[in-house]
């Protein structure tokens, strides 16, 4: 099912926190001298109805000190190489559908 959701937050803000989280997703496959290259963009909505943007990419990762907490978050992928960096955004108003 689709559904068309609207945040709240500062149009170019949000534009610049997506930008950055895939030009470092690109950094870092751009680092791997073989295996695959890979940058996969995901949205979902959460229970409490926020909407997740994750951004997954098959690159070099980081360190465990690297992660912090918060409403942007980090991790290490664990079925494959590289990380997910994901934020979440609260919604305007509820979906409906």
């Amino acid at each position: 099912m689709t559904y068309i959701a609207r945040v709240l937050g500062d149009r170019v803000q949000l534009q610049q926190v997506v930008l950055n989280l895939n030009m470092n997703a690109l950094d870092a496959v751009s680092a791997l001298t073989e295996g695959p290259r890979e940058i996969v963009i995901q949205t979902s909505l959460s229970d409490h109805h926020d909407l997740l943007i994750a951004v997954r990419d098959s690159g070099v990762g980081f360190s465990e000190e690297g992660l912090r907490s918060g409403r942007l978050w980090a991790a290490r992928n664990d079925d494959a190489p590289g990380a997910t960096i994901t934020f979440m955004l609260p919604l305007h108003e509820p979906p409906h559908g």
